[in-house]
C-alpha cells in the first residue's frame, strides 16, 4: 500500500545501529526515525547517552 510507513518490532529495530552498512534508526512514541544523516548522531551516540537501534521514548520524554 502506497504511503504506508514500515513497522518494526523491537528486535528488528535493534539491527539499525549503523553497523554492517545498516542505517541508524530510533523509535520515539511508536514512530521510527532515521537518524543516520543527523549530525548529532554522526558518531553513533547522541549526547553521550542514547544509542541508535532502540526505542528512546522513556529516555527522551523530558528532552528539550
Amino acid at each position: 500500500m502506497e504511503g504506508t510507513e514500515p513497522t518494526f518490532s523491537e528486535q528488528e529495530l535493534r539491527r539499525y545501529t549503523g553497523e554492517r552498512s545498516y542505517r541508524m534508526y530510533i523509535s520515539f512514541e511508536g514512530v521510527v526515525y532515521d537518524v543516520t544523516d543527523c549530525p548529532e548522531w554522526r558518531r553513533g551516540l547522541h549526547e553521550r547517552a542514547h544509542w541508535p537501534g532502540q526505542d528512546l521514548t522513556a529516555e527522551l520524554v523530558n528532552a528539550a
